[in-house]
């Protein structure tokens, strides 16, 4: 017996006539990351979670820069990172001027709590 992971196929059908107009509107004005969908998006998204703004980005790459910067991160601050992770997770705290300290990680693939602590206690 053959039981698919995933049936994207299904959930396109049910969306596939609002979702080709979408598609199709955004590619008839270009603006991928600026139209008016995504204004429209910002808007329900703030509206969503009692917010006078929200901002979308292009990745979460961006969206880890953009959140340490918000941070104000002071330069060669220290930010715990778990070494089990993609590369973004640790580049993204340099490119915002910190220095990524990486941590282990437990049998639960999170960051090991006893090391976090004795980093926390060392500063």
């Amino acid at each position: 017996m053959n039981i698919p992971f995933m049936r994207v196929d299904r959930q396109f059908a049910g969306l596939k006539t609002e979702t080709m107009e979408v598609i199709e509107s955004v590619l008839r004005h270009g603006k991928v990351l600026q139209g008016p969908e995504i204004s429209k998006l910002e808007e329900q998204l703030s509206d969503i979670f009692g917010l006078s703004h929200a901002t979308t980005v292009g990745s979460g790459t961006d969206a880890l820069i953009l959140s340490l910067k918000a941070l104000d991160l002071k330069s060669g601050g220290k930010v715990a990172v778990t070494s089990f992770s993609f590369v973004a997770s640790a580049s993204c705290i340099v490119h915002a001027g910190g220095v990524p300290v990486f941590v282990d990680i437990d049998n639960t693939f999170l960051a090991n709590r006893d090391t976090l602590l004795s980093l926390i206690k060392q500063n």
